[in-house]
């Protein structure tokens, strides 16, 4: 019963988005188009499906999508919720560590499955980082999304994410 919405970008051959190196031109190109149209579409699905919160896994690049999407127009609270490679493969760069820190730094929440990376978020960024493995239940903290003029309305929200097992979608949806 849950809707999934695919987004076409031009995809490198690279397997992994961490592999991407922004010295080989052809990865810039699909690094910009995932960026873009990543932005695109959940400008376009926020508006359709009138989201209240996002729930990001990983802070690039779903965190940079909403964080680029409420500085063009729309302002939607978003939780982050960080598994590692992003993380681990932008921190040392000057240029990615500054983006990674805007990005948490404007989030709602920062949760990380790690607490070594929990760390390593507090460090970039100043804030405040809770250790949450897939497994666990979180609480959202009825101050965090938009106000619901509606009650007895579901709540929307939006999942941006690679949607497989590993990454525990369906326990975060139930």
């Amino acid at each position: 019963g849950i809707e999934i919405i695919w987004f076409p970008w031009k995809m490198t051959e690279k397997i992994g988005l961490a592999e991407i190196s922004l010295k080989n031109f052809k990865d810039i190109v699909s690094t910009f188009s995932l960026i873009f149209n990543g932005v695109k579409y959940c400008r376009k699905i926020t508006k359709k499906k009138n989201i209240d919160l996002f729930i990001c896994l990983w802070i690039v690049p779903s965190g940079l999508y909403i964080f680029l999407q409420n500085i063009i127009s729309l302002q939607t609270p978003y939780f982050l919720w960080a598994l590692g490679s992003d993380v681990n493969n932008y921190k040392e760069n000057l240029i990615t560590r500054f983006f990674l820190r805007l990005i948490i730094r404007n989030s709602k929440a920062v949760f990380a499955d790690g607490f070594e990376l929990c760390s390593t978020i507090r460090k970039i960024s100043g804030r405040e980082c809770e250790f949450l493995p897939t497994f666990h239940k979180i609480n959202i903290p009825e101050n965090s999304g938009k106000k619901n003029n509606n009650p007895g309305k579901e709540i929307s929200f939006l999942y941006v994410g690679r949607l497989t097992y590993i990454k525990g979608a369906d326990i975060l949806a139930d």
